[in-house]
């Protein structure tokens, strides 16, 4: 169980710092960038292409060959595979409980959720049956069934609203039976393991009871989510030493107007192909990196690089990464298709898998967008793109756009922006998953800042602050539960 969650990833991520750290292997850093270039070129499995079979015997008898000199050296590397329930349990503090979901099919074509608690004192996890995927879809499916005053049908999120039975529901059927089985207090600090469904799912922004405003990281001293157990192994160097915020980013020629929001919004059936549109200017960006940059000075006394205009660009974010920036901030359009949703876009076209299909944009980001394809986007960052970097000094990554929590779940977890910082090595992110409005982005992330550098706060707490700050700004979970925060 330990090993289980984020196995790949973390096997991915094991083999990249092998191959970059040790001395033995530096000449076969271009064989493996070499297979990183393949995958990402590889078309989708039954295409025929000319000697398309004998490229992947080549690429196949390439991947045993890093794989036979890496051998002897990355196994320090996968530390993770050793790790016991002990020496998690002594990890935890008296009032820690950890709630590590995991997902299963079953032959009836459904999934069932299970969680395994781990609190200080047990001798091993204590499992516990949740619920089913069905069960939880019927939840959403009730809520597409309703329509406002106008005709209109309800928003998804108001399966998040408290005014309304769905959030309690979600709540006594992802945390309401586990909960009851442990002595929890206001001083309870809970960390949740989310997987398949609960990746998408503000399970930390569920209301506790119908027709109340608590919710559920109301009711005790933190609720955080992590990517795995492993985590807590790890120490929290949270030292931010240097910090590159990108805003106010000019999107190219072909720019539109203001935008009120962050990204594309996908339609709630996914056969619609998303409308080519150009992506327009978020003018509260800019106050918002010039706002952090001025917290930034006066907290740390040097000053931030700040990117506006056409200065952001992807090779500038890689260069930041280079030189090992702790605090990456990028307030900018964000966006997450389907093989379906992508028909549209010139830039996506030649995408098919997941990484390639989530990203963020970037300046110039229009030319990209309408004249690019999935190998030759400028102004666009895709997800592919961004794991193949070392972000392994970022401390924090702040993701302040639309759909970047989002992305394709599997089994190692959710393929897109949120897998490809973890591989690329980034500690803690904030992310949403869904819409973010420009206006209630900015407010949000000046109270994150404020809380983080002024009052120099734990990342967990100036994060929770910021919300119930936007809470009573914004009342409907539409503006604030869609950001999350992933160690």
């Amino acid at each position: 169980v330990l090993m289980a969650k984020g196995f790949l990833l973390s096997s991915e991520k094991a083999v990249k710092e092998a191959v970059e750290s040790e001395e033995s292997l530096r000449e076969y850093i271009p064989l493996y960038k070499e297979l990183e270039e393949y995958e990402t070129s590889k078309l989708p499995w039954g295409t025929m292409t000319e000697n398309s079979a004998g490229k992947y015997v080549e690429h196949y008898m390439k991947s045993m060959r890093l794989q036979m000199v890496a051998n002897e050296v990355v196994e320090k590397y996968y530390d993770f595979m050793h790790i016991e329930f002990d020496a998690v349990a002594k990890a935890l503090d008296n009032h820690d409980v950890v709630l590590d979901y995991y997902d299963y099919p079953l032959a009836d074509g459904d999934q069932e959720y299970v969680a395994f608690v781990y609190a200080k004192g047990m001798e091993a996890p204590q499992f516990v049956k949740i619920c089913r995927e069905s069960d939880l879809q019927k939840v959403y499916r009730e809520v597409a069934a309703n329509k406002y005053s106008d005709g209109t049908p309800f928003h998804f999120t108001e399966a998040y609203h408290a005014k309304w039975k769905y959030s309690a529901r979600l709540f006594n059927l992802l945390l309401g039976g586990v909960l009851e089985l442990l002595e929890l207090s206001r001083d309870s600090r809970i960390r949740l393991v989310p997987s398949g469904s609960l990746h998408k799912i503000p399970v930390e922004s569920l209301a506790v009871e119908e027709g109340k405003a608590d919710i559920v990281s109301d009711c005790y001293a933190s609720f955080t989510r992590i990517s795995h157990v492993r985590t807590l192994l790890t120490p929290d160097d949270f030292d931010l030493k240097s910090a590159g915020l990108f805003g106010g980013l000019d999107y190219g020629v072909d720019e539109a107007t203001d935008a009120p929001s962050r990204g594309y919004i996908i339609g709630v059936d996914e056969r619609e192909p998303t409308r080519l549109a150009p992506w327009g200017a978020l003018r509260q960006t800019l106050k918002e990196v010039n706002k952090i940059s001025t917290l930034w000075l006066m907290a740390k006394y040097t000053k931030a690089e700040v990117l506006t205009g056409l200065e952001g660009t992807p090779e500038k974010f890689r260069e930041l990464s280079v030189q090992g920036c702790s605090v990456l901030h990028l307030a900018t359009h964000g966006f997450f298709e389907t093989v379906k949703t992508k028909g549209n876009i010139p830039g996506l076209q030649g995408a098919f898998r997941p990484m390639d299909l989530a990203g963020i944009v970037m300046s110039n980001g229009n030319e990209g967008w309408f004249h690019g394809n999935n190998l030759h986007h400028e102004g666009l960052l895709t997800a592919t793109d961004i794991a193949k970097m070392d972000l392994g000094k970022s401390k924090l990554v702040v993701l302040s756009a639309c759909y970047t929590g989002d992305g394709a779940v599997r089994s190692d977890g959710v393929f897109g922006l949120q897998r490809a910082f973890k591989k690329a090595g980034a500690s803690c992110l904030v992310m949403s998953l869904w819409t973010e409005s420009d206006e209630a982005g900015a407010k949000f992330m000046s109270a994150f800042y404020e809380h983080l550098l002024l009052e120099k706060l734990d990342k967990n707490t100036a994060f929770e602050l910021a919300k119930k700050e936007i809470r009573q700004q914004y009342t409907h979970p539409m503006y604030w539960a869609n950001f999350v925060m992933i160690d």
